[in-house]
């Protein structure tokens, strides 16, 4: 399994905003400070937007991404300089991360819906690896 590093981009293709602003949730803000001080100043790391889960709220980008869910859960909190800014993972990360081929094109619908159809699919290659065990039975 593919590393969240391979999948997501950092080179800032998408603009991010202060990850401590005044109407940002509480329960965001600990997420982000349990990882910071697991990870340090300065490293970027994934951060549980919405809901909770078992491990902390955060994760490395050298492991690879947890289950996609059906809502945007997933923001990456990078630096500039000292300051830790957000983003929420984008429908073509999300599109990598499930295995699709690059010629694969989710061209209609709305943000929200193309991560509505990434979220709890099957991922292409378990998909394939299943139909090739398949088909050797």
């Amino acid at each position: 399994m593919r590393p969240a590093s391979d999948v997501i981009r950092l080179n800032g293709a998408w603009p991010s905003k202060p990850l401590y602003v005044e109407n940002r949730a509480l329960a965001t803000l600990e997420r982000a400070e349990r990882a910071i001080k697991a990870l340090g100043k300065g490293i970027p790391f994934l951060i549980v937007y919405y809901g909770s889960d078992g491990a902390g709220g955060w994760q490395s980008i050298d492991r690879p991404l947890r289950t996609l869910t059906t809502l945007d859960r997933f923001g990456l909190v990078t630096w500039e300089g000292r300051e830790p800014l957000l983003r929420m993972l984008q429908v073509d990360e999300l599109h990598r991360a499930m295995g699709f081929p690059s010629n694969h094109i989710l061209d209609r619908g709305t943000r929200r819906d193309k991560i509505r159809l990434l979220g709890n699919g099957v991922a292409p290659p378990v998909m394939k690896s299943i139909v090739e065990t398949l088909a050797r039975v």
